[in-house]
């Protein structure tokens, strides 16, 4: 062995009291570390090594190590008692609150989430206060029919309808001239007297009544966009007066619930003299029960004459800018092109009618030859005048039909 390993086994045995073999054995395992080493053996011996005097390293060493002092123990916390309930009275009983008749989609005061916000809000300023049997008598009074919307709160598509379709410009300026708007939910008192009188069973649900007699004379249990229920009500329109005597004849056009692909494919193939004859067709139908699909057709019932308008040379005519939404004159056109498609351009009250030929040849510049009509009453726009004004003309937020000659 080296000098060192010698004079660590030999400083081992004189602190320990070993002998050197049992010194060799506790070094070799310590990786010949003497404090381990000594450490270990005074664990391990010294309680049974009698007669072998500790060192004082060892005595050092051998001593417990004392323990860290704990943490204080937090109090615990005081119990106390209270009351949930206060002033219960002479009876735990406390009877059924009614339930609110008032109705959210008819809460004209409140706003945020139970009044479905700003944005499902509907028309109120085309909603009538009163009940179905006021609303009628307004319609006698003013010469007008009224259109019926039951909702329901569960169904988004009754906030749809809010959404998308009654605040539609278009929508809007047709039902304020021609109809009494009459919207409740099913929930409430009014609904669902409604509901029962008719019996409706899916939401939301779209009408027109009678004001003379209380015969739904239109009908639909889904969803309209804005551009499908213009299409119904000029139809509607067109083939009912309220200024005869005897009542209109119903029209069903309850559709099936079908796919909205189809739906579109079939509306935007029809041409709008189809449309016109497929209402006429409905109207004069004997067998009222028979729901009218979309897709059938039917045999034209005469051929109605439409002059043709006399448009001025394209380059006469000069398209200015579209104007701005915040103007406060500005209004929007909704446009029926000759192939089917749907477009919409705002203009101002005071452009002339003109302006919406430039924009029609614009939009379809394979048409040639074509005329304008508003939607109701159907008027050939030409006809009315070139030089008049949107205003003059009454076609403010409505919506023109293109029609190839």
């Amino acid at each position: 062995m080296s000098n060192e390993v010698d004079e660590t086994l030999s400083t081992f045995c004189g602190i320990t009291g070993a002998d050197q073999e049992l010194g060799i054995e506790f070094l070799s395992a310590h990786d010949w570390n003497l404090e381990n080493a000594v450490n270990t053996y005074m664990e391990t011996h010294a309680a049974g090594g009698a007669g072998v005097p500790p060192s004082p390293v060892a005595r050092r060493d051998s001593r417990p190590t004392p323990r860290a002092a704990e943490p204080p123990t937090r109090a615990p916390i005081a119990a106390k008692t209270e009351r949930l309930v206060e002033n219960l009275g002479p009876s735990l009983y406390q009877p059924p609150r009614q339930s609110s008749s008032v109705d959210p989609m008819r809460n004209f005061k409140k706003k945020g989430p139970d009044g479905f916000g700003a944005l499902f809000d509907p028309p109120h300023h085309l909603l009538f206060k009163g009940s179905l049997e006021e609303a009628r008598e307004a319609g006698k009074a003013e010469h007008k029919w009224v259109l019926v919307n039951i909702q329901s709160r569960v169904e988004f598509k009754s906030h749809q309808l809010n959404r998308d379709t009654w605040s539609d410009d278009a929508v809007q300026a047709v039902v304020g001239a021609h109809f009494i708007f009459w919207q409740h939910d099913n929930t409430s008192d009014q609904g669902q007297r409604f509901v029962t009188l008719y019996k409706v069973n899916t939401f939301p649900f779209i009408c027109i009544i009678d004001p003379r007699t209380g015969q739904k004379m239109f009908e639909a249990d889904d969803f309209l966009s804005a551009t499908d229920l213009m299409d119904y009500l000029t139809a509607f329109l067109d083939n009912n007066s309220l200024s005869t005597f005897a009542p209109a004849r119903p029209q069903n056009f309850k559709r099936a619930r079908v796919s909205e692909s189809s739906r579109s494919g079939s509306l935007d193939q029809m041409s709008e003299e189809d449309m016109l004859q497929q209402a006429i067709a409905a109207s004069l139908a004997e067998d009222e029960d028979v729901p009218m699909s979309l897709d059938d057709s039917h045999p034209p019932i005469a051929d109605v004459a439409v002059p043709s308008a006399v448009l001025p040379p394209k380059a006469h005519i000069s398209l200015p800018d579209e104007p701005p939404a915040e103007h406060p004159d500005v209004t929007r056109i909704q446009f029926r092109l000759a192939d089917g498609k749907r477009s919409v351009r705002r203009f101002l009250k005071t452009d002339k009618v003109e302006l919406l030929f430039a924009f029609a040849q614009q939009s379809s510049p394979e048409v040639n030859s074509f005329d304008l009509l508003s939607a109701y009453p159907s008027r050939n726009l030409a006809e009315v005048g070139m030089e008049k004004t949107l205003s003059e003309a009454g076609v403010v937020d409505s919506m023109v039909m293109m029609k190839a000659t």
